[in-house]
């Protein structure tokens, strides 16, 4: 049966859930769904930064199952009743699909995403992806040969991790091999320009113990 976007987002409005922001240019952010409009989503973000153009990814949970879609923020300062002046008018909704987030542990869990300058991130905790390495200064991971986002060899992502209880950290790397196997593709990352290098330190340490 076809997703219906709509009488999803519907439903989880009604209900007040919470949700994951992830912005290219960020962490992640705590939300929760208010309403569905006709331009849009509105969101209630207690954490201010978010700016018109921002592109991010949302995820939510709704009974048992998760649910994420792509957009981009219309408006800031949408205004919320009884919850000040915090609103946010999320549009251009794309992309919407049920499963889990790229956590791989649903929202809150671990992230080890990463993002290009444009178009669509993957997570390396899920979707056929296996981490052979990470460490604080890179990492080596597959990704079956399949997979249609494809990060280039000397281009840049970035890339943000996350572990239960523990703040994000996020980094911009380069990508410094790649190489072509049966079915699968070999990158080799090179972490370049680390956010809050103690923080880094410690979310890689962590996440690489519970791989």
């Amino acid at each position: 049966m076809a997703l219906d976007p709509r009488r999803i987002l519907d439903d989880a409005a009604q209900e007040r859930v919470a949700c994951e922001l992830m912005p290219r240019r960020g962490g992640l952010i705590r939300a929760s769904l208010l309403r569905v409009e006709k331009g849009g989503v509105v969101l209630s973000v207690p954490e201010r930064g978010l700016g018109p153009g921002d592109d991010l990814r949302v995820w939510f949970a709704l009974g048992n199952r998760s649910y994420s879609f792509e957009a981009s923020v219309v408006r800031v300062g949408v205004p919320v009743p009884a919850r000040g002046g915090d609103g946010v008018l999320l549009g251009f909704i794309d992309a919407f699909a049920e499963g889990r987030p790229p956590s791989g542990e649903g929202a809150g869990g671990r992230t080890f995403a990463l993002l290009p300058p444009s178009g669509r991130g993957i997570s390396l905790l899920d979707g056929g992806a296996t981490v052979l390495h990470l460490g604080v200064e890179g990492a080596t991971f597959t990704l079956p040969a399949d997979v249609k986002v494809v990060f280039v060899e000397s281009g840049r992502v970035t890339v943000q991790l996350g572990m239960p209880g523990m703040a994000p950290a996020q980094a911009s790397a380069q990508v410094r091999a790649l190489s072509r196997g049966d079915g699968y593709l070999l990158y080799d990352l090179h972490f370049v320009e680390v956010e809050e290098t103690e923080r880094w330190r410690e979310v890689v340490g962590a996440l690489a113990r519970s791989l």
